[in-house]
C-alpha cells in the first residue's frame, strides 16, 4: 500500500456511533505508517510485556490504551498512550482518519469495551523508546499484509474457550485478535474497486 491508496481507503467518514454509559470502557489505539522501501508504507507494531493483570499480555498490539474520562478526546487518549509507551510525539504526524470501532470479545473482559483505531501518517520518526509495558518495536512492510503471506490460524486456549483463529505470522511474530481485525478491515478497504474515490457505506 502507498500513502495515496491509504488516504483514500480512510477518505469517507463511515464510523458507526458507539454507545455511552458507566459500565461501557473505552481505549483508543494508533496505527502508525511511515514510508518504507518503494514507496511502500510501513506499518508500526509493539510486543506487548508479560504481565499477569495485562488481558493482552504477550501479544502483538498498536500502541494504545484505556481512555479514562469519557470527556477525553480518544484521539487525544491515542496519542498520549504513544508518547507514554513509545516516547513518539505524533502531534506533527498526521492523522489521516480513523476505523471502525470495535468492541472486545466478551470472553476477554466481563464488560463493554468499544476500541477506536486511528491511523497515523509520519515521515520523519524519532527512534522508539519502549517502557516497561512493550517488550519489543517491530515494522512491517504492509504489502505483507495485502499479499497474505503468513496467513493461516491457530488453536486458542484461553478464558475458558478452545477455538481456530486466524493469525498472520510474520517474523517471529504472531499477530491476531482484534490488531488482524483492523489490519484486515484496512486491507479490505484497499482491494474494494472504487470507482469515484467514495467508500460503500457500512450500516450503523
Amino acid at each position: 500500500m502507498k500513502l495515496p491508496q491509504l488516504e483514500l481507503c480512510l477518505s469517507e467518514n463511515t464510523r458507526r456511533r458507539v454507545p455511552t454509559g458507566d459500565s461501557i470502557l473505552r481505549a483508543a489505539v494508533a496505527m502508525i505508517f511511515r514510508p518504507g522501501a518503494n514507496s511502500n508504507l510501513e506499518l508500526l507494531m509493539i510486543h506487548r510485556a508479560e504481565h499477569p493483570k495485562d488481558p493482552w499480555s504477550g501479544h502483538m498490539a498498536f500502541p494504545g490504551g484505556r481512555i479514562d474520562s469519557i470527556d477525553q478526546s480518544a484521539t487525544h487518549g491515542a496519542i498520549r498512550e504513544v508518547q507514554e509507551e513509545l516516547s513518539l510525539n505524533l502531534e506533527t504526524a498526521r492523522l489521516l482518519g480513523e476505523l471502525e470501532p470495535l468492541t472486545v470479545p466478551p470472553r476477554v473482559l466481563k464488560t463493554e469495551m468499544w476500541v477506536h483505531a486511528f491511523v497515523f501518517y509520519a515521515d520523519q520518526l524519532s527512534q522508539p523508546k519502549p517502557n516497561e509495558e512493550v517488550q519489543a518495536v517491530h515494522w512491517f512492510d504492509f504489502s505483507r499484509f495485502e499479499s497474505s503471506e503468513g496467513r493461516g490460524e491457530f488453536q486458542y486456549h484461553g478464558h475458558g474457550y478452545d477455538m481456530l483463529l486466524p493469525e498472520v505470522s510474520l517474523d517471529g511474530c504472531r499477530i491476531w485478535g482484534m490488531s488482524l481485525r483492523l489490519i484486515d478491515d484496512l486491507v479490505d478497504r484497499a482491494q474494494c474497486p472504487w470507482r469515484d474515490g467514495s467508500h460503500p457505506t457500512k450500516e450503523a
